[in-house]
């Protein structure tokens, strides 16, 4: 296990206090380099990663970010290592860089050695900078490049929160640190769920630190069992006395909401364009359903993630006249034009991607996304501008079950985002056998939440970006062996429909003068890997289509041996609907009980007959 020694971790601790410029040197010397214990790789790999969160008593957040990458011979990955944003949400107020050549000898660098990468958009619309330190040309494999870049958070408010993954997909000697004034206490959620901090009192400041030996990005693919492909730290410094959760999230609505109001109110100009869309429309979900439409249409999504900047959004009236945006942009731009025709939706905050489970007591840093919500008093819709494409009222399958805080003056509220009932993955096809295994034609038809992101990739990408991308989900899906012929799709209303003419290899197991037949074999990918029974108490989602009929026809076969002549043919049928969580222990038990009848049915044999084998 690699470690560190007392010397550095002191080192670590030392700089707790607010820091500007550099005055002050953040490099560890050579000495203390030299004693990080980390495995030899030919790759480029970081040796030493730390991030250190330091709150003030009135809120403020200093975060220092500490790192030491070892020179591979891809020299080419290590732009990323050499990169630090800079914006009017999170300050950069120091940095410094030095190369450790193998040589022995040393170059350093500082903040005004930084250069300013050319904005795009998406950095011009988050009011932040990338700046970047040309150094590339200047290292070779074995060296050392170590950077410091301390950055002030204008809204320490939000919390703090640290990935693994920002150490690098390959990354050992990995450290975070909260350092509170006394008498604060840190809530937290450990995301790998094992982890527990050191605690120690250094003045009048308690710190809280939290170490990882190493951390390998793993497959995006999750397998049962793995409870986290992300393994980090949320949190935030708790001084509320009351420990409503109800008060404290309406409380966090309030205080955020009048952080932005004056972000809010639009013009003449969009009112105008929002009474257009909506003439002639005599409902509140028909005027939104107007809006959503066009803001899907007219307004360009530019992906925006840096740190609190990701949660305040831009002036409403600039993000109608630029015309593009991320999340929080198009939240709010769709927020002004309902007021503007006199509907009352509320923004609402929610984490994109169904690997996490919420925590209702933890602070908003455990939200990434922001989207609009309309309730007419029996149901709740909700409105993603980022969806690019699909049915408004409706998120992408990736919020399902989803936890939003609806923002609304002194009545924030925490809300489920629930399922459609129209959510279905359905496969039909007929194949006949080939050298190889079976060929045919495969019909995949999508409807509900499973729709959404392929009608969003159809409209956006060009058409071979598309058909790469179909290609893909087919290969990831359903088959990693499909051999595929030919592949078409086609947006039917709120349903989608994509077609393959395929060859499936090793798609039966021949036994002369029978064969047998499995689904979990003709479409392996289509229930994820692992056996969650296992680990009951570790399945919190189902990491797949939860809503599955296959209905696959076999003209050739029959399941008696006795059957003769053209017939019909074989018809074998796969059907089942999961409960597709997030689970709490009960629920999570229930589930396993569900899946291992389903698992059952997919992985079961089917003994057929070829109609001329007599």
């Amino acid at each position: 296990m690699s470690t560190l020694s007392m010397k550095t971790y002191a080192v670590f601790l030392l700089p707790l206090l607010f820091l500007a410029g550099c005055a002050h040197n953040y490099l560890l010397d050579k000495e203390e380099i030299s004693r990080l214990h980390y495995t030899p790789s030919s790759e480029t790999s970081t040796v030493f990663y730390s991030k250190i969160f330091t709150v003030g008593a009135a809120d403020e957040l200093a975060v220092k970010t500490h790192s030491i990458v070892r020179v591979g011979e891809n020299i080419r990955n290590i732009p990323d290592f050499l990169t630090v944003y800079d914006g009017s949400m999170d300050r950069l107020t120091a940095f410094q860089a030095r190369v450790l050549h193998k040589n022995g000898s040393a170059d350093t660098y500082g903040k005004g050695d930084l250069n300013t990468v050319a904005l795009s958009n998406r950095y011009i619309i988050a009011e932040s900078s990338v700046k970047y330190l040309p150094i590339e040309e200047k290292v070779s494999a074995g060296d050392y490049i170590e950077t410091v870049a301390i950055h002030e958070a204008a809204l320490g408010r939000l919390g703090m929160d640290f990935h693994l993954s920002e150490a690098g997909s390959n990354a050992e000697n990995i450290e975070c640190a909260m350092v509170l004034p006394l008498p604060d206490s840190l809530h937290y959620i450990a995301l790998d769920d094992s982890i527990a901090p050191l605690i120690r009192i250094l003045d009048d400041r308690k710190i809280y630190r939290f170490s990882w030996p190493s951390y390998t990005q793993p497959d995006m693919r999750f397998i049962f069992g793995r409870r986290n492909r992300g393994p980090g730290i949320l949190s935030f410094s708790e001084r509320i006395g009351s420990d409503d959760e109800r008060f404290q999230w309406q409380r966090f609505g309030d205080w955020y909401l009048k952080l932005i109001e004056n972000r809010l109110a639009g013009d003449k100009s969009l009112e105008a364009k929002a009474r257009e869309l909506t003439t002639g429309k005599s409902t509140s979900y028909e005027k939104l359903e107007a809006i959503a439409a066009w803001c899907q249409e007219q307004v360009r999504y530019e992906q925006v993630y840096l740190a609190h900047g990701e949660f305040i959004p831009n002036d409403v009236k600039a993000v109608f006249a630029r015309k593009y945006g991320d999340c929080k942009d198009y939240a709010v731009l769709m927020y002004a034009m309902a007021q503007a025709v006199g509907v009352e939706p509320h923004l609402a905050l929610c984490r994109r991607g169904q690997g996490f489970k919420f925590r209702p007591e933890i602070a908003v840093a455990q939200f990434n996304h922001m989207i609009l919500h309309y309730s007419d008093g029996s149901r709740n819709y909700w409105y993603d501008g980022t969806n690019g494409a699909g049915k408004p009222g409706v998120t992408a399958d990736d919020l399902i079950n989803a936890t939003a805080l609806v923002l609304e003056p002194s009545n924030s509220r925490l809300v489920r985002i629930d399922e459609m009932p129209e959510n279905l993955l359905s496969i039909t096809g007929s194949l006949t056998t080939h050298p190889d295994g079976l060929a045919g034609d495969l019909r995949i038809d999508l409807g509900g939440q499973y729709a959404i992101v392929f009608q969003t990739v159809s409209r956006l990408l060009g058409s071979k970006d598309v058909k790469q991308w179909m290609v893909n989900w087919l290969r990831q899906n359903l088959n990693g062996a499909l051999v595929l012929q030919e592949v078409r799709w086609q947006a039917q209303g709120d349903r989608f429909v994509l077609t393959a003419r395929c060859v499936i290899p090793n798609a039966l197991i021949m036994i002369p003068p029978a064969a047998y037949l499995r689904f979990s074999t003709l479409f392996p990918k289509l229930m994820p890997e692992g056996d969650p029974a296992q680990h009951p108490d570790q399945v919190f989602y189902y990491p797949g289509y939860s809503r599955v009929r296959a209905e696959i026809t076999l003209p050739e076969f029959s399941d008696s041996a006795s059957a003769a002549g053209p017939g019909a043919g074989l018809h074998k049928m796969l059907e089942y609907r999961l409960p597709s969580g997030p689970f709490e222990k009960e629920e999570a038990h229930r589930f396993v009980t569900a899946y291992a009848k389903a698992s059952a049915e997919f992985t079961a044999s089917c003994k057929i007959y070829r109609k001329d084998s007599k």
